[in-house]
């Protein structure tokens, strides 16, 4: 083994050079080899994703007309969204086609959103009917 610093052989055991000082570093342990990577065997196997099955179209436009209504005429014709949602339930049914969260979503939201209103109705006409005194007409 030799310094670092000025290239003294020192002697086994040493830990610093006797010429200059110099901390003897022992020498680094040899690296692990390197090997090359294996190639990996094809497989038989494709890999592929599971086909998935088309969507109900009325599922979709449940949904859309369900939240399009309650959106643009304050849900006001949101049964007609739950009444293609009932629709696209049969189909989906009777042909297995996805949608269904969609479609159950699209009656919820539209039979929901008619309750309100029928409720909202009924109290407004409530009102009005009991604020009106039949004697006191003038």
């Amino acid at each position: 083994m030799h310094c670092s610093n000025c290239g003294t052989a020192l002697a086994t055991g040493t830990s610093f050079c006797a010429n200059c000082g110099t901390p003897a570093t022992p020498s680094a342990p040899p690296a692990a080899p390197q090997y090359a990577p294996q190639p990996v065997p094809a497989s038989n196997y494709a890999y592929s994703q599971q086909p998935t099955a088309p969507t109900e179209g009325l599922a979709i436009a449940s949904l859309i007309v369900s939240l399009a209504t309650l959106l643009f005429t304050g849900g006001i014709f949101s049964f007609v969204g739950a009444i293609l949602g009932h629709i696209a339930l049969s189909n989906i049914k009777k042909t297995g086609k996805g949608g269904r969260g969609m479609a159950i979503a699209g009656i919820a939201i539209g039979w929901s959103v008619t309750a309100f209103w029928i409720i909202a109705a009924v109290i407004i006409f409530g009102v009005a009917a009991g604020s009106y005194n039949f004697y006191n007409n003038y």
